[in-house]
């Protein structure tokens, strides 16, 4: 794919990019205006003479941009429709190669979670509690039983998720393909549910992954990192405070006992 060009500076940019990095411009509103401007003049050229409008025509036509006549949505579909398609041909596969993940290691999780669910029975679960956390040395075959189906839930949804994402990506590259106005492509809201879902069950994925995602140029990634931070630490910060109050409970004189 050729290199991407910055309207304002003519830098070099990532399809990715939301900003410039030379000059710090919003790419997205700089090549509108770039793209209103050459509509402007394309349309002026045709007022000056024979001559004029056969070269600006033949000029436009060949950039791939816009000629006397068009319309903005068949501009945008020539310039940032195209942008778009090659940005997710090339996310795609990433999207596929993550839904298969989340769905095999979820469907992983939720089988070893059955297995340990049938040990402990449903009188095992409702012994989970805060002090039963305290008084054990490690977590009980009960509380890994819950923390098993919350990843293996959190991993099927992210699963789901990408799965649903690759399937919008393929549909709004064809509808570029065919000049069709292509559908908006987000985060999907069952991948959003399902990372959350897995930083309250795995506080560690949560804080690694929710580092990760605060760096992206993605306003909805970088919001769901932070909210994966939050999660985490509560979850954390939870655990701390129990085993806080385990130790003042244990270090408290103890009552004497009752005389007969």
């Amino acid at each position: 794919m050729a290199d991407l060009k910055c309207p304002k500076c003519g830098a070099t940019v990532a399809p990715s990019d939301i900003n410039c990095m030379d000059c710090g411009v919003d790419l997205a509103i700089a090549r509108m205006q770039a793209q209103e401007e050459l509509r402007a003049s394309s349309i002026a050229a045709t007022r000056i003479g024979p001559s004029g409008p056969v070269i600006a025509v033949t000029n436009a036509a060949a950039a791939g941009m816009i000629i006397p006549g068009e319309s903005s949505d068949d501009t945008r579909l020539k310039v940032f429709d195209k942008q778009l398609a090659d940005q997710l041909k090339a996310e795609r596969g990433a999207a596929l190669l993550t839904a298969i993940i989340g769905i095999v290691a979820g469907l992983a999780l939720l089988c070893i979670a059955i297995g340990e669910f049938k040990h402990v029975g449903m009188e095992g679960i409702k012994t989970i509690s805060f002090k039963s956390l305290r008084e054990s040395d490690g977590f009980s075959p009960a509380f890994m039983a819950v923390l098993l189906l919350g990843n293996a839930i959190g991993a099927l949804l992210c699963g789901v998720g990408q799965t649903r994402r690759f399937l919008a990506e393929v549909r709004a590259i064809a509808q570029v393909d065919r000049g069709e106005k292509p559908e908006v492509v987000v985060l999907s809201t069952w991948s959003q549910i399902g990372m959350l879902v897995l930083a309250v069950f795995c506080p560690l994925f949560g804080i690694v992954v929710g580092i990760m995602l605060k760096f992206s140029k993605d306003s909805d990634v970088k919001a769901l990192g932070g909210q994966m931070l939050l999660f985490s630490l509560g979850v954390i910060a939870l655990f701390i405070v129990n085993i806080i109050w385990g130790i003042a409970e244990a270090a408290m004189p103890k009552p004497a006992p009752a005389k007969a």
